[in-house]
C-alpha cells in the first residue's frame, strides 16, 4: 500500500509503501502515515516542513522542501511515521511561517495523522506603479544624449508584477532638427520595493535654428502608459503624469 497525494497542478507526492499480505502487515517499517499540506503558497518561495520527533518516535523523510512555481499554489506530502508526539514546523525562505494556528504545531500520532498550513496572503490589491525620467536638465545643438525611464513597483505591493507596455512621450518645442528613438523592455519582472529602467532614449538635437520661444524637449509619461500585471492577474499602472524639461542652449 501506498499513499499518494496529487496537487492541483498535477504534481504527486507519494509516502513510503507498506506491505500487505493477506490482510496484514508485512516487514513493517512506518505503521502510519502523517499527511501536511501547505495551502495557498506564493511562487519562488521555498518551503520547508520538518518533522521532528519528540521522544522516541520515527519519522521517514524528517524534511520535505518545495519551491512554489505559481502563487496559490497547493501541495500535500506523506511522512511514514511511528506513533508518538512529534513536532510539524513550516518554514518560507529560511523563516519560521507566522499563522493565526500556530507553527510549529505539535501532533500525536495515531490521534491525529494530518496537519494543515494555510498561508493568508490576503486581499490582492493594485498599487500605482511609481515613475521616475533621468535625463540631463540641458543641452548643447548639434549633440546627443539619452534618458532612462524607470519603475519602481511599491514595497506595499504584495505580489510580483510584470511591466507589460510602455509609452514615452518626446516632444520637440521650436526644434527644426530633432531626432529620438526609444527601447522599450516589456516583460521586466518587478519583486516589491524594486526599482528597474524600463525604457532607453537617443535623443539627437541639430542646430536650433532661428524663430522665437524657447528651445526645449518635453519628455512625458502620461497617466496610464506604463501597465504591468501581477501574478494573481490584478492590473498596476502609473497613476501619475511625469514629466522632465530639457533646455537646447
Amino acid at each position: 500500500m501506498q499513499f499518494l497525494a496529487v496537487t492541483e497542478r498535477g504534481r504527486i507526492f507519494s509516502s513510503n509503501k507498506v506491505y500487505l499480505k493477506e490482510g496484514g502487515l508485512v516487514d513493517i517499517v512506518f505503521p502510519y502515515t502523517l499527511t501536511v499540506s501547505i495551502i495557498n503558497m506564493k511562487r519562488g518561495k521555498l518551503y520547508e516542513v520538518y518533522v521532528t520527533p519528540l521522544g522516541n518516535g520515527k519519522v521517514s523523510p524528517e524534511k520535505f522542501t518545495h519551491k512554489a512555481t505559481a502563487s496559490n499554489e497547493n501541495v500535500t506530502v506523506a511522512f511514514g511515521i511511528f506513533p508518538g508526539n512529534y513536532s510539524v514546523a513550516l518554514y518560507e525562505n529560511g523563516k519560521l511561517v507566522q499563522i493565526p494556528e500556530g507553527n510549529p504545531q505539535i501532533v500525536e500520532v495515531p490521534d491525529k495523522t494530518a496537519v494543515i498550513f494555510v498561508l493568508n496572503r490576503g486581499s490582492i490589491i493594485s498599487v500605482p506603479l511609481d515613475v521616475k525620467i533621468v535625463a540631463p536638465k540641458k543641452v548643447s545643438e548639434n549633440s546627443y544624449f539619452f534618458v532612462f525611464v524607470d519603475v519602481q513597483l511599491p514595497k506595499g505591493a504584495n505580489e510580483t508584477v510584470t511591466i507589460t507596455s510602455i509609452n514615452v512621450l518626446i516632444t520637440p518645442q521650436n526644434l527644426p532638427q530633432f531626432d529620438a528613438d526609444c527601447t522599450y523592455s516589456e516583460g521586466t519582472l518587478l519583486t516589491p520595493g524594486e526599482r528597474e529602467t524600463v525604457a532607453f532614449c537617443y535623443v539627437w538635437v541639430g542646430e536650433k535654428g532661428g524663430g522665437t520661444g524657447p528651445k526645449r524637449i518635453i519628455i512625458s509619461i502620461p497617466q496610464g502608459s506604463i501597465e504591468g500585471i501581477g501574478e494573481s492577474g490584478t492590473r498596476y499602472t502609473n497613476n501619475k503624469y511625469v514629466d522632465a524639461e530639457i533646455n537646447v542652449t
